[in-house]
């Protein structure tokens, strides 16, 4: 089963238990500031939940998710993707993530978007040499500011 249920202004995730065999859920371009409500999901295997306002990853323990984009929203630090022992792909950018630790616990992981964040720390990703399977990473740095002092000519 999929539900989109994407620009639908939904501010919160009530409690999914009865569309319990949903495998896929896509709640982009709305205004969550928290992830609740998916634990009865055991089933889900793709989450969208970018272009949102959450601001922590929570409320996705014992999910067996493997594709999961929190792109665009206002997560400040990678923490809780441990809880999910199926991750193989994940995209966080266009966050206000500092450092990259966090998906050490992730093993599967294939595919990890990490770019456009406020990492400035090169060793933030020396976490990366115990992720076997990981083929693919984009850590592209966020771009300047518009008229920032290195945007500046004298």
């Amino acid at each position: 089963m999929r539900a989109k249920l994407s620009f639908n202004c939904i501010t919160q995730i009530g409690d999914l238990a009865r569309h319990r065999l949903l495998r896929h859920l896509d709640l982009s371009h709305n205004s969550l500031e928290r992830i609740t409500g998916l634990g009865a999901l055991k089933f889900l295997k793709t989450l969208d939940l970018s272009h949102n306002c959450i601001t922590e990853i929570a409320g996705l323990e014992g999910l067996s998710i493997c594709n999961l984009n929190l792109s665009n929203n206002k997560i400040k630090a990678i923490a809780n993707l441990g809880r999910l022992p199926s991750l193989e792909k994940v995209n966080l950018s266009s966050n206000q993530i500092v450092g990259a630790g966090g998906l050490e616990p992730c093993t599967l992981l294939r595919d990890v978007d990490i770019s456009n964040n406020a990492i400035v720390d090169v060793e933030e990703y020396f976490w990366l040499k115990n992720l076997r399977f990981l083929k693919h990473l984009d850590a592209r740095a966020k771009p300047p500011e518009p008229n920032s002092d290195e945007d500046r000519i004298l």
